[in-house]
């Protein structure tokens, strides 16, 4: 789809909120930052690429000098220090020692400045990339609701393969595949926040993840649930998605466990709008969910952001915010969890699902 882009909105956002709190720039690390100000996904980069934003929302990069080709495609003629590694010094050093010299007063993103900056420097870096990813831009909503199609057309990619003489691997290769050809390209997994999210797919992730399968062999059990969740991008940005499949009449225990835990985020979606209460939105969920189910709205965009629904969140909904709702009944001793999960935007009178097609209850496939 075509690209319109607020990335110097977004820098001016980055700015604006340093300056609220004495900072005169912002450095970025972590993929999802570097994204957030450059609009592009640095990780098939052969190097860390850190990015600097200046009090008037200048951008100044730091990357490795094997990248300056790939850096020139995405982002001709920007502002750019190349360096070399060097003997005894790793990369991720090498950049962060480069990028940190500066005047003024700097905060600090990602891990690639530990050691290198202050701790109260990186808790500062980390709040103002959170609170400018808060709430999204035209053009950026434009992007995660492609990202919502995508995300539709690897659902359906999914159950359409999804058969027990294939090993979990292969339908992750083969929906790959398929999706990349329909303009996906790539995805966040939910490992790569420092939110304290994890993923729990045991084969290395792709745009289809199935959750909680024997790494060994990846064989489906015909018995067990299949959970699995979807992570396609649209340029640098990208939903999340999950649901479960079973491909045999499920027991009685799963398909109640199944059918309270679809009640209670249907419970929760509704209570989700702008300005409502976090708390207001877990109780919802919470009085139809099975004993022991988990339950998280995180901030989705160039990465998983911190957690907005969850046990101890106070500040409530913004709209435009773009925010993915995750529940998980707790797992049957030996058996795979069910997982349902959605993304949606907040808008002043609800929910507004990017991934409707994807059915969050038991999908039934035998």
């Amino acid at each position: 789809m075509a690209r319109f882009s607020s990335v110097d909105n977004r820098r001016a956002r980055i700015a604006d909120i340093a300056a609220t709190r004495g900072f005169d720039s912002v450095l970025l690390s972590s993929p999802a930052g570097v994204a957030y100000v450059t609009d592009i996904d640095v990780r098939r980069f052969v190097g860390p690429v850190l990015a600097r934003v200046s009090a008037d929302g200048s951008l100044r990069l730091t990357a490795s000098s094997n990248d300056r080709a790939a850096l020139d495609e995405v982002v001709p003629g920007a502002d750019v220090s190349f360096w070399r590694a060097e003997p005894g010094m790793s990369a991720g050093t090498r950049a962060a020692d480069i990028a940190w010299h500066s005047r003024g007063r700097t905060a600090a993103e990602g891990r690639a400045f530990v050691g290198v900056a202050a701790p109260e420097a990186l808790a500062a870096g980390r709040d103002i990339l959170a609170e400018a990813s808060r709430t999204r831009f035209d053009d950026e909503l434009a992007l995660l609701r492609d990202a919502g199609r995508l995300s539709e057309i690897a659902y359906t990619a999914t159950v359409d393969r999804m058969h027990p003489e294939l090993r979990a691997f292969e339908i992750a290769r083969n929906v790959d595949r398929s999706l990349r050809a329909a303009g996906g390209g790539g995805w966040w997994s939910l490992d790569e926040s420092e939110n304290g999210l994890s993923s729990t797919t045991s084969f290395p992730e792709g745009i289809v993840g199935l959750l909680d399968r024997r790494q060994e062999t990846g064989v489906l059990d015909v018995e067990d649930p299949l959970p699995f969740h979807l992570l396609p991008l649209s340029g640098a940005y990208g939903v999340a998605s999950a649901t479960t499949a079973v491909l045999t009449e499920p027991t009685r225990e799963v398909r109640a466990a199944g059918e309270a835990l679809s009640s209670a985020l249907a419970a929760a979606l509704a209570e989700v709008r702008a300005h409502a209460l976090p708390g207001a939105v877990d109780a919802a969920f919470r009085s139809k969910a099975p004993e022991g189910a988990d339950f998280v709205g995180f901030v989705v965009g160039t990465g998983p952001g911190d957690p907005v629904l969850a046990p101890g969140a106070s500040r409530r909904l913004d709209e435009s915010s773009a925010v993915s709702l995750r529940a998980s009944a707790p797992a049957i001793p030996g058996r795979p969890r069910i997982v349902f999960q959605t993304t949606v935007v907040v808008t002043a009178d609800g929910a507004d699902r990017l991934d409707p097609v994807i059915p969050l209850r038991l999908i039934e496939l035998y």
